[in-house]
């Protein structure tokens, strides 16, 4: 197959198509590396990624649980404040002992 100007024969074909199998395979094996590299580039990030908003998630759920029990305080010094009777003894005056 080193002339150009003559027809090719069978024998050229033939190597010819060794060649085009050895370059696509190797083409194969960079593809799929490539892509093994791709994904645990991805799988990192993602991984990454996870463990940040999982800490987000944690410090949100400690906020809200803070949130609830100051709330609840509240709630409890409102209700004794309904629930006592209207001229009784407020805070600022004090029981006379």
């Amino acid at each position: 197959m080193e002339n150009g100007d003559q027809p090719a024969t069978k024998q050229d074909l033939v190597e010819l198509r060794s060649e085009l199998k050895g370059d696509m395979a190797a083409m194969r094996e960079a593809l799929v590396e490539a892509m093994h590299d791709t994904e645990t580039r991805l799988l990192t990030a993602f991984y990454g990624w996870a463990q940040g908003t999982q800490k987000h998630l944690w410090d949100l759920d400690r906020a809200e649980i803070s949130l609830r029990e100051r709330l609840g305080g509240v709630d409890k010094r409102l209700m004794d404040l309904e629930l006592r009777p209207p001229g009784g003894p407020s805070q600022a005056d004090p029981p006379s002992a």
